[in-house]
């Protein structure tokens, strides 16, 4: 009674007419450049290599990528990137979709809405498809960085919105990681527009770099992209649901808590049906697992097979400091020691700097306005979740041009939050202008 059944809706999944399948779409974004971010590109070039070899059709990835460090002058491996220690070159075949100053918020979210007013290939993407997201870069709270600019979160919901209303996914899956990622979407992403988010932290934490190459000087990978990357490695994507993955994942980032918002409810969808070049409605794969199921003694589920160890982990925003201090360690005369430390004291005294700045701005900001938060709170209160973006783009956006290039400054992303604690306790915007002026004049 049971095969027949099962029988009758196999037959009846085949039938279904060819406009109700759908089709798997993948956007891969790296938003940094520069050799000391290495470790971003090399993770958006692995998932594009996964995308590839599950079978998506080239034309239904796009890619976004400085494309500065397979051919960079530091690089010992010319056209080579790897990922982890002695890994495959993920650069190879890498497309050119959207390259240097190319790579743009404006750029990308027109390729998200399928505006052809963008400079390369857009989605084109329907009602029936499944769309892959995954972002990789620095973050801060409400925002995530470009190469020359930032994304805020209000931005990149609108264009989120905009694809559900344009009916441009059955299925959105969304992987980020950045810091302080989840702030991107806690209580901004509803529960109910088939939207699923992972990112590498919540909305208060750092990611993490990992696996310090000597050769290279620098960091290969981060911790949240090499867990969920290295799992598809090594074990089945038609045997491992969302669910499971994202329990994998988050056991195995202990750097981090890897955290989750949007849609909960299809969670139990295979990672092939994102991740892969088929129909995402009913695949043979699916069909003959089912088989297997329904002529076979009951099996558990395939134990994931481990994945290699991360034992160098480092916060994000102080990757430039450790990749410092491995200098020194390497370094073989005294003159060049002198000189990196000599470096290291000028990193770590632009940070205080950096710091203290806000705080009198702080300071400065609640002495001549009438709000009733307190200095201490500003300045401390790291938890910050921007909802005032008038406000809160404006200042970044001021502080990033009249103070500290964030470009530049990885650690003055970690300081944001003092900036977004301002606005979300009503001190005008003006007033915090003009307290960053007078503060880095």
């Amino acid at each position: 009674m049971e095969i027949a059944l099962f029988l009758a809706l196999l037959t009846s999944s085949l039938a279904l007419p060819l406009t109700s399948l759908g089709e798997n779409w993948a956007v891969l974004v790296s938003g940094s450049y520069t050799w000391m971010n290495y470790r971003h590109q090399a993770d958006v070039y692995h998932a594009y290599q996964l995308m590839k070899k599950h079978g998506i059709d080239e034309s239904h990835i796009i890619v976004m990528h400085y494309d500065d460090i397979a051919h960079n002058v530091r690089n010992p491996t010319p056209g080579i990137v790897v990922n982890k220690p002695n890994g495959t070159n993920v650069y190879r075949e890498i497309p050119k979709d959207y390259t240097g100053l190319e790579v743009t918020v404006e750029n990308f979210l027109s390729v998200l809405r399928g505006d052809k007013s963008a400079d390369g290939k857009v989605l084109k993407s329907g009602p029936n498809d499944h769309v892959f997201i995954n972002f990789v870069d620095h973050g801060a709270p409400g925002l995530v960085a470009f190469p020359h600019e930032r994304m805020y979160a209000d931005h990149f919901f609108d264009a989120i919105q905009d694809m559900h209303d344009k009916r441009m996914f059955s299925k959105l899956v969304i992987y980020m990681e950045a810091c302080e990622a989840g702030s991107m979407f806690q209580d901004i992403m509803p529960d109910d527009m088939n939207v699923y988010v992972v990112t590498a932290s919540n909305s208060t934490q750092s990611s993490y770099a990992c696996y310090f190459d000597k050769k290279r000087m620098t960091y290969l990978g981060d911790v949240f992209s090499i867990k969920w990357m290295e799992d598809e490695d090594k074990n089945p994507i038609e045997r491992q649901t969302l669910q499971q993955q994202y329990k994998l994942v988050k056991k195995e980032t202990i750097t981090s808590n890897v955290s989750r918002y949007g849609d909960m409810q299809f969670t139990d969808a295979h990672l092939d049906e994102f991740m892969a070049g088929h129909s995402s409605n009913l695949t043979s794969s699916h069909i003959y697992l089912t088989l297997d199921a329904a002529f076979s003694k009951p099996t558990p589920p395939p134990h994931p097979k481990p994945i290699h160890p991360c034992e160098d982990p480092v916060p994000s925003r102080d990757v430039s400091l450790a990749i410092l201090y491995h200098q020194v360690s390497a370094a073989t005369t005294k003159e060049d020691i002198e000189s990196l430390k000599r470096q290291i004291h000028s990193e770590l005294t632009l940070r205080k700097k950096i710091a203290k700045t806000l705080d009198l701005v702080a300071a400065e900001c609640l002495q001549s306005s009438n709000s009733s938060i307190v200095l201490e709170e500003v300045i401390t209160n790291s938890d910050a979740r921007p909802r005032n973006f008038n406000c809160y783009r404006t200042v970044v956006e001021h502080f990033s041009a009249q103070c500290f290039d964030l470009s530049k400054y990885d650690f003055a992303l970690g300081q944001l939050f003092k900036l977004s604690n301002l606005c979300e306790g009503a001190v005008p915007t003006d007033t915090i202008k003009s307290a960053l002026s007078r503060a880095c004049a």
